[in-house]
């Protein structure tokens, strides 16, 4: 395609070729394209929440706990530090996150986030199988069997139990000796708790959804699941979900619709994604106390991250 060097030039905001980028009429930047300078309300803004800065504030579950949690290969979430969000930022990006490509639109290039990114920023398996399972649950009985009781019916919505409701009942705290089946519970309690308020959080902030419950039955086969691949594929919906006209931007961005779950857990951490190499990346983490295991798998790669 023959580019127009005066089209380059001029303010027109593009795309020039809308024969990729065809929702450009209904994406967000059009809409901050729009607004009169001296209106800034006409541009809609974003909510942007976080629920994982309560967990981060607990202490490490007991030893027998994270045996289990380990057995279902989710101990990352466990040691991800907690990191002050820039809100411009993730605004900024999301206002570049093009829905047709799953790619930011910069002006150095494209621009992506990779399985590769999540497994060395979260330390959750990237391989295994998919992420799935029925949202037609029971929620008191799949409660009581799994975790012992059920939520009160102020504490549910629909397929749904409040994060605050697991806060107050499952800390990952067991006594030693604990009986087997209790340290079991505790350690389902705790990691929806964190599973909730982490990669899969609900749009609203204060809810999760017992469908993942039900894969945490047995932590061996727990451990199967590529979980980080569900965590992508979650993230890259709602960025095509966040970057359209009138939707709103939670931290985690989740959904709209009784059935699904969604969730942004990566775009506090996007900045480095997009900017370091990896010896960079994992020299700013180091640090932070990231993971030995993670800065060790890390150490090795030479190439960058999100780039595709």
């Amino acid at each position: 395609m023959d580019l127009d060097v005066d089209l380059l030039h001029s303010a027109n905001p593009g795309p020039i070729d809308e024969s990729i980028l065809v929702l450009q009429q209904q994406h967000r930047s059009k809409k901050v394209w729009d607004a009169e300078r001296t209106r800034p309300d006409e541009c809609e803004s974003m909510r942007i929440r976080r629920v994982e800065s309560r967990i981060r504030r607990r202490k490490q579950p007991s030893p027998a706990v994270m045996d289990l949690i380990r057995r279902a290969r989710l101990e990352g979430l466990c040691s991800v530090p907690f990191l002050s969000l820039d809100w411009a930022l993730i605004t900024a990006l999301v206002e570049r996150w093009r829905p047709e490509t799953h790619t930011f639109h910069m002006r150095l290039g494209e621009l992506t986030i990779t399985l590769q990114d999540v497994e060395i920023l979260l330390g959750i398996p990237v391989d295994g199988r998919p992420v799935t399972g029925t949202t037609l649950i029971n929620p008191d009985d799949l409660c009581l069997r799994l975790l012992g009781e059920a939520p009160g019916e102020r504490d549910k919505k629909g397929g749904k139990v409040k994060l605050k409701w697991l806060r107050d009942r499952f800390n990952g705290i067991v006594e030693d000796g604990a009986v087997a089946e209790v340290v079991a519970r505790q350690a389902r309690g705790y990691l929806l708790l964190l599973l909730g308020g982490t990669i899969f959080a609900d749009f609203t902030g204060g809810f999760v959804h017992l469908s993942y419950l039900q894969l945490l039955e047995n932590f061996d086969v727990a451990g199967e699941y590529s979980w980080g691949s569900g965590a992508l594929s979650v993230l890259y919906r709602n960025l095509c979900h966040g970057a359209k006209i009138k939707s709103n931007l939670p931290y985690c961005i989740r959904h709209r619709r009784e059935g699904e779950q969604g969730m942004l857990g990566v775009v506090p951490r996007l900045h480095k994604v997009l900017c370091y190499s990896t010896s960079r990346l994992m020299s700013h983490f180091r640090q932070a106390h990231m993971p030995s295991f993670i800065s060790e798998r890390c150490s090795s790669m030479e190439t960058p991250m999100g780039i595709p």
